[in-house]
């Protein structure tokens, strides 16, 4: 993809995009990537010419998003479509730190195209008035703690409390190996060894817009191979029954294979936000505490009992 210097930064950038989705680039980071030009960034600059872009077009496109960047009512940015609906720029608060530094890595990428094709000698984004615009980089440095977590018995009246729940192996499984939400959602038979008492974790099943969107793992750590304790080998043996018995008995054309562990009532696979939401509910009817970012809770470490640092969303920092 070259850039020429007539284009416009929209065209540049809508360019730029295709070329990630040709690349098969995850559908989160198409997301993220998408959001934050189309949104933040077409609005203050899409019209400007590649060519005529300075370091202070970039200055006080973060300067801006820091103050009023964040999307208030009908109005997609900060005040860019204020006067479309009776709004003001100030009704709007200042864009997340890490938003902003969003825009900076996608517009930098683009403009890193225009240098490379000629349409810039040298990336405005990179000028240090632009860099002394964005927002510092802050390193979280929270350590997780007791209070993150259920107590043994909490975990256990929990998993007490979801014994006619259709999705008590998947909390139970949860709790034994430390799976993430989207690992649990992504999960296939195919991946499964019951004999040999491991699953091997390959793909996670994301929301992006709301549509699930199942990826594989970015990292080394992310694809591994976990083991099975006994009880829980057994859950899943009874589950993978009921799962056919399902299937079986269903009227025709109402059951799709998908060969997932854990599914809907049809058989295709249960949406990761649903996951979220029921959770939250099943803890509620248990009298039960939320725990820190949603965290499934932790016993002691051992075949079979609840894993410590299990969770819906994303693995924890390492404890103290």
């Amino acid at each position: 993809m070259s850039v020429r210097s007539g284009q416009s930064l929209r065209d540049a950038c809508a360019a730029w995009l295709d070329l990630k989705r040709a690349q098969d680039k995850r559908a989160t980071s198409l997301d993220n990537w998408t959001t934050a030009l189309e949104t933040h960034v077409y609005p203050y600059l899409g019209a400007v010419r590649v060519s005529d872009l300075r370091p202070e077009h970039v200055e006080r496109l973060y300067l801006d998003l820091r103050r009023h960047g964040k999307r208030a009512g009908k109005c997609r940015t900060a005040g860019v479509t204020c006067a479309e609906h009776g709004c003001r720029p100030e009704n709007h608060s200042g864009l997340a730190p890490k938003s902003v530094q969003h825009v900076h890595g996608a517009l930098r990428a683009v403009l890193a195209r225009a240098v490379a094709s000629g349409a810039l000698a040298v990336n405005p984004a990179d000028d240090p008035r632009a860099r002394e615009a964005l927002p510092k980089r802050t390193k979280d440095t929270r350590r997780v703690s007791e209070g993150d977590y259920w107590t043994d018995a909490q975990a256990r009246a929990f998993l007490a409390s979801v014994a006619e729940d259709p999705l008590r192996v998947l909390w139970s499984l949860a709790l034994a190996t430390g799976l993430r939400r989207g690992e649990l959602a992504g999960l296939l038979w195919r991946d499964v060894d019951l004999d040999g008492g491991t699953l091997r974790v390959r793909r996670s099943t994301t929301a992006v817009r709301g549509t699930a969107v199942s990826t594989t793992g970015k990292t080394d750590a992310a694809a591994r191979t976990v083991p099975l304790g006994p009880s829980t080998v057994t859950a899943l043996r009874a589950h993978r029954r009921d799962q056919r018995a399902a299937a079986l008995a269903a009227e025709p054309g109402t059951w799709t294979d998908t060969g997932h562990v854990f599914t809907e009532s049809d058989g295709q696979p249960v949406h990761p936000d649903r996951l979220t939401k029921r959770f939250s509910a099943a803890s509620e009817r248990a009298g039960l505490p939320r725990v820190g970012a949603s965290r499934m809770p932790p016993l002691r470490r051992d075949a079979d009992a609840p894993a410590r640092g299990a969770c819906l969303h994303r693995r924890p920092r390492a404890r103290p």
